[in-house]
């Protein structure tokens, strides 16, 4: 789609949806589409936007899924001691992040005690703590999802 300038965004979205419910294995979608030629999507239009969704789901679902709130949910079920216990290790791993942080940063620089440093300094030491939780439960989640994992298509 060149312009939306004369399109209504919603057939847009609709025309993208409906066209490649079947390719991208789509569920909840109308059977056909009434005015698709109103939305000016092309085929070209089309064959970009499957080959583009292929892609990022090929290249960006692992770790997509792996933050996934409800997906933490069914592991702490099926799995409680082995979450629970990279939980802790989340909670070790922040607090020793956050005390090099400030050893190496903050204390040389005169800024402990500065709420602005050591907000920057604590979110820092969540996000690498949150990785290594994160990257911890890889194991755990390949193990429990398993085949559900892998590709589903092949780009071409």
């Amino acid at each position: 789609v060149r312009t939306l300038a004369l399109v209504d965004e919603l057939e847009v979205w609709l025309a993208y949806q409906n066209k490649l419910k079947k390719s991208l294995g789509l569920t909840s979608v109308t059977a056909e589409m009434r005015f698709f030629d109103v939305s000016g999507v092309t085929v070209t239009d089309l064959q970009a936007a499957e080959l583009q969704v292929k892609a990022a789901e090929k290249s960006e679902f692992r770790g997509w899924i792996l933050q996934w709130g409800p997906l933490h949910s069914v592991l702490e079920r099926k799995a409680p001691e082995r979450v629970n216990a990279l939980r802790e290790k989340q909670i070790s791993d922040y607090e020793e992040t956050y005390r090099m942080l400030s050893d190496t940063e903050l204390k040389p620089s005169g800024l402990v005690g500065n709420t602005d440093a050591e907000r920057t300094m604590g979110a820092r030491a969540m996000e690498s703590a949150e990785k290594a939780f994160l990257d911890g439960l890889r194991p755990l989640v390949d193990e429990i999802l398993g085949s559900y994992l892998q590709v589903q298509w092949r780009l071409t």
